[in-house]
């Protein structure tokens, strides 16, 4: 009787047993399929990227070359406008790719002066001037940049196509690997091709933004302030990223315009500026594959973020959720005024509430202890410019960039249209002349303004 139970209990165990190793094989083959799905749907998010990118590309090409001979303000105007678009465009397709590991600052600059060059072209013929010959050479060059360009991203599209480049080496790069057997070409070396080659690019001072003689600006925050050591900078590097200072490595350093001290960590990249010892930028790279976590919540983190390093009197402004990580950006507010041209952002993974990105240069270049800030006019002298069109919700007095160096004292003006557009109107508190239209586009994923 004893050994026909033992046998049975044998059995049931034995059954058990291979009913839990079933169910736990089944699990897993399915986790496996789900984690393929993942990794294929963000792989055909790289190639849809580097596709469009070679669109846009090939549209500023063509309308370079047609700007390069307008005559006319109409066709000057049209070109300018379809050239702004599609570097803009050109730039978020570029943001997406999985390159994030290389320095593309002058890849992100020749994009972003695309566009704003040639719009600065466009009002100074609608303003009764010509279109020097230095001016058109700066665009014959930057035509060759934008066939350049192309010409390797079609390269690196050929090279997914024919196999050289697979689809498991975009994954790798997007993760920061490099196989040490693997002797082909990687999905990021065209862009770091295209980076390096930017020796003979021409100095572009001109009406605008993106003018070289405001990127080259001196910082206005750390101008006067003390230089530290590498040591002091490792540590506070350390303490912005959650590290202890053994964890980070010393990396090259930057100079140019803001000079500082660089860091590198597993999968982190960080800067302190030397004079003051500012954390300039921080970057963690890395897959959010969910979303977790609520705006408001990321809000919130992002806001405790910048007390941490000391910045505590910065208001949020507006949010865009890409790829399930939220960029919150801030803005300096000094009194009642909000000052846009002290920006800083914050980005903030949404599936835990980490911190994966973080950028004050804009901060540390424009902030700086404004004693002026008294409007010349009352708001209801200023809303005497808006149209009637527009139905005004809220106002508050903002600081805001020309085009050139200066700032601009206005009244921001929160309106809805009678076809219920969201559009916000900044009107000079000195002049009464408006300055400014924007048009916002809300949705899930964030603050669109057009």
């Amino acid at each position: 009787m004893s050994t026909t139970y033992r046998t049975r209990t044998i059995v049931r165990i034995t059954s058990f047993a291979i009913a839990i190793l079933a169910v736990l094989s089944i699990f897993g083959f399915t986790n496996w399929k789900r984690a393929q799905a993942a990794e294929r749907k963000l792989e055909y998010q790289y190639l849809k990227s580097i596709d469009d990118l070679g669109n846009y590309l090939d549209n500023i090409q063509n309308a370079l070359t047609k700007t390069m001979y307008a005559g006319t303000e109409q066709t000057m105007t049209n070109l300018t406008s379809k050239l702004w678009r599609e570097s803009g465009f050109a730039k978020e397709c570029l943001a997406a790719l999985p390159i994030s590991t290389l320095n593309l600052e002058a890849t992100y600059k020749y994009l972003s002066q695309l566009g704003d060059y040639a719009v600065s072209l466009s009002k100074k013929m609608s303003s009764g001037g010509t279109i020097t010959e230095e001016e058109r050479q700066n665009l014959v060059q930057m035509k060759e940049y934008a066939s350049e360009f192309l010409q390797q991203v079609l390269i690196t599209q050929d090279a997914i196509r024919t196999g050289s480049i697979s689809f498991q080496e975009v994954s790798d790069d997007a993760k920061g690997v490099v196989a040490a057997t693997n002797t082909n070409s990687h999905f990021s070396d065209g862009f770091a091709e295209f980076e390096e080659g930017f020796t003979s690019y021409p100095t572009l001072i001109y009406d605008g933004p993106f003018s070289d003689h405001i990127l080259q600006k001196e910082p206005e925050m750390i101008k006067n302030l003390p230089e530290i050591s590498k040591e002091e900078a490792k540590q506070y590097a350390a303490k912005a990223c959650g590290l202890s200072a053994e964890q980070l490595q010393d990396d090259t350093d930057e100079e140019g315009n803001m000079p500082s001290y660089c860091f590198t960590g597993e999968n982190i990249n960080l800067a302190v500026t030397k004079k003051g010892g500012l954390l300039s930028y921080y970057i963690k790279n890395r897959t959010v594959e969910t979303q977790e976590k609520s705006a408001e919540e990321c809000i919130y983190i992002a806001e405790n973020y910048l007390e941490t390093l000391g910045i505590p009197t910065m208001k949020y402004t507006y949010y865009e959720i890409d790829n399930n990580v939220i960029t919150v950006n801030f803005a300096h507010v000094e009194g009642d005024v909000t000052c846009y041209t002290d920006l800083a952002k914050v980005s903030v993974a949404m599936d835990n509430a980490e911190i994966v990105r973080y950028d004050a240069r804009g901060y540390i270049t424009n902030h700086l202890t404004r004693t002026d800030l008294i409007p010349k006019i009352s708001r209801e002298e200023a809303q005497q410019s808006l149209s009637p069109m527009l139905n005004v919700k809220q106002v508050q007095t903002v600081l805001i960039p020309s085009d050139g160096l200066n700032e601009v004292l206005t009244y921001e003006f929160d309106c809805y249209s009678e076809q219920d557009e969201h559009v916000l109107v900044y009107i000079n508190a000195e002049t009464g002349q408006e300055q400014q239209i924007l048009i916002l586009y809300t949705d899930e994923n964030g603050t669109l303004t057009l």
